[in-house]
């Protein structure tokens, strides 16, 4: 991995700060992290995995001397309450003057006695709140993420499909019907042996009989000119009733590795 590829990774400038970095390390990881936490394939699990590995070896890269973030940097998800309360002090002046009577002391304990109450169920309304909040927003996250992950498995799916057009086969015609017909020529695009696409024109007058199949390819001098192979193809049929012509996906189009066609 480059120092440039590990830069557009992490989503930063080239110069970018060593905190910056970090930063932006950290909430990447945390969303995928939750992204593999709820990820409903293992296609989308692996998929997750694999963006955790490089997002921590492109971390490495950039800040080699700064450990990776630990759970306790990290914002935390729950309520964190440090309230400590103190019970009233016994003073000299409390002590010399009791109350006069056990009604107005009995009065006075009630009154604390209620006010410790009220915290009590503050306390409690509080974190009720706070569990209701954060429900929310977890489900809230959860339904992001499966939304994320829909998208993720139809991209790849559709992905699948174009690469299974895309791909190459021997240029092969049956004739299924009675009468002969005859190929006049042929424009075939396909990928060579580099992946990059090829496109192959040819006057090839080639007549295919009842029943008969025919492999179009090309050689010139002991050298292969086009060796048959074909993503798309466009031809030109002349049959007994007319001309024809028949273009299409290869993958799509043929059956059992050929075209079979009837032009009766």
């Amino acid at each position: 991995m480059t120092k440039s590829e590990a830069q557009n990774i992490l989503a930063v400038h080239e110069g970018e700060s060593a905190e910056k970095v970090k930063q932006k390390y950290g909430e990447m990881q945390n969303d995928y992290q939750m992204r593999l936490t709820n990820a409903p394939t293992p296609n989308l699990k692996r998929l997750y995995q694999k963006n955790i590995l490089e997002l921590n070896s492109a971390f490495e890269l950039l800040c080699p001397n700064i450990d990776h973030l630990v759970a306790s940097e990290l914002p935390s998800s729950e309520p964190n309450f440090d309230t400590k309360f103190e019970s009233p002090k016994v003073t000299r002046e409390n002590f010399d003057n009791p109350p006069k009577t056990k009604k107005r002391a009995k009065k006075k304990e009630e009154g604390k006695g209620n006010v410790w109450a009220s915290i009590a169920v503050g306390l409690i309304i509080l974190l009720l709140s706070i569990s209701i909040l954060g429900f929310i927003e977890y489900n809230n996250q959860t339904e992001i993420a499966k939304d994320q992950a829909d998208a993720i498995d139809k991209q790849a799916l559709n992905l699948e499909k174009f690469n299974k057009n895309f791909i190459n086969g021997k240029f092969k015609i049956k004739n299924n019907g009675k009468k002969p017909f005859t190929i006049s020529w042929l424009i075939i695009s396909y990928t060579d042996e580099n992946n990059e696409i090829q496109k192959y024109a040819k006057s090839v007058n080639q007549i295919i009989k009842s029943g008969g199949t025919k492999e179009f390819s090309e050689t010139k001098g002991g050298d292969v000119v086009w060796d048959g192979s074909v993503i798309f193809y466009v031809c030109k049929i002349k049959k007994s009733n007319g001309i024809s012509y028949q273009s299409g996906i290869w993958s799509k189009d043929q059956k059992g590795g050929q075209l079979k066609w009837n032009w009766d």
